[in-house]
């Protein structure tokens, strides 16, 4: 969860920098290529973590220590090339401060002003929470209903 946290608020500080190092024609085409390679990523790497943990017979601690090594090797990358990334960081202009309580309420009355972005962020909040709750269900319905597993070690014996 930490590590997710983390990696959603990597992805946010993207587009600042992309503004600084790019001209605004190229940055949508940039970002979307940013956000095409991330999907492309995390779906090549989950699949090559699931295959990892199957060869090493559901050893998550095993598993876990390749994980930790591997955000390692990040970290050391990016202190390694740290000095690159603070020269790309655009200056930082002084503004004044707002109250999180202030800045709450304007972004609620924008909510409020545009009807579009209102039902995109309920919906996505229900989406949400009814795919949290499926999760839960479907995996204690997965426990319950052994004939549902994709290996079902009595059908393969039958083979």
């Amino acid at each position: 969860m930490f590590s997710d946290t983390l990696g959603t608020y990597g992805n946010g500080l993207a587009l600042p920098l992309l503004r600084h190092l790019l001209p605004e024609n190229k940055l949508k085409q940039s970002m979307g290529f940013m956000v095409a390679m991330t999907l492309m990523a995390q779906v090549v790497f989950q699949g090559i973590g699931s295959v990892i943990i199957v060869m090493l017979h559901h050893n998550y601690m095993v598993v876990g220590l390749i994980n930790a090594l591997t955000f390692l090797l990040s970290a050391l990358l990016v202190k390694y090339r740290f000095g690159v990334l603070c020269v790309a960081e655009p200056q930082m202009v002084e503004r004044k401060q707002v109250s999180m309580i202030r800045s709450l309420g304007l972004t609620l009355r924008y909510l409020y002003r545009n009807n579009f972005l209102f039902s995109v962020i309920i919906l996505t909040f229900f989406i949400n929470v009814f795919g949290a709750s499926m999760s839960g269900l479907i995996n204690v319905t997965l426990l319950s209903v052994k004939t549902m597993w994709l290996v079902n070690t009595e059908s393969v014996l039958l083979l």
